[in-house]
């Protein structure tokens, strides 16, 4: 079985409270060579990793939701058994996903000079809408979906649509927009202010005759809300 779909079960028997033990099993002992095997291209890396990532936030926070408490220690934790290694979630968002991003800098630097490992394995385009895929745990994340290779650009255009719709608030009035809070922490990945202006009008959330509105960044809620 592919790890694509070994990490597409997972998910689903984490959605579903089942026992997820022979997957988990399976996925630590596979052969190290499958990321590439597996994984050959962009499209299959980013439903993969959103998968795992999603995945065993639920399955360790499940466990331990104390270890919330403590997120930048969480989040940078090797503690994701993949093919004889250790991933943190630090490592599949900003080494993998974002191509090697340093998380404090907005999106605006990387770092120079990455494992031999990250270099083989991050996409080889960084993708904005990746924000609006993973969910780390918290109230304001994007809600978890199942990403699969040859549905992920619409899967990913809807997630992206159905965030912004949902975290958008526009005042025509006082000349100014509202937005979550990813958009400013990630503000490099999406082309700086401008690229997130863009952004809102392709969803119709800014109207074209307001082109420089006013930015605000909603209060991002980081209480703990696991799947139900």
């Amino acid at each position: 079985m592919s790890l694509l779909i070994m990490a597409e079960q997972l998910l689903l028997a984490v959605k579903q409270h089942q026992d997820t033990q022979l997957l988990q099993t399976a996925m630590a002992t596979a052969s190290p060579e499958a990321l590439q095997t597996d994984l050959p291209d962009d499209t299959a890396k980013k439903a993969f990793w959103i998968n795992v990532y999603n995945a065993w936030i639920q399955i360790l926070l499940r466990q331990q939701p104390q270890a919330y408490q403590h997120k930048t220690r969480f989040f940078a934790k090797r503690q994701i058994p993949l093919c004889g290694l250790l991933f943190s979630f630090n490592q599949i968002e900003h080494g993998l996903l974002r191509r090697s991003a340093f998380w404090w800098s907005l999106g605006y630097l990387h770092h120079p000079f990455p494992s031999v490992f990250e270099r083989s394995h991050r996409l080889a385009q960084k993708d904005h809408r990746i924000h609006f895929a993973l969910n780390c745990g918290a109230k304001s994340c994007p809600p978890v979906a199942f990403y699969q290779p040859d549905e992920l650009e619409q899967q990913l255009e809807m997630a992206t649509a159905n965030f912004l719709e949902q975290t958008t608030q526009y005042d025509a009035a006082k000349h100014q927009v509202t937005v979550s809070k990813l958009l400013l922490w990630f503000q490099g990945d999406f082309g700086g202010k401008k690229g997130v202006g863009k952004l809102l009008r392709k969803w119709q959330l800014i109207p074209n005759n307001d082109p420089q509105p006013r930015f605000f960044y909603a209060a991002y809620d980081w209480q703990l809300a696991l799947e139900a």
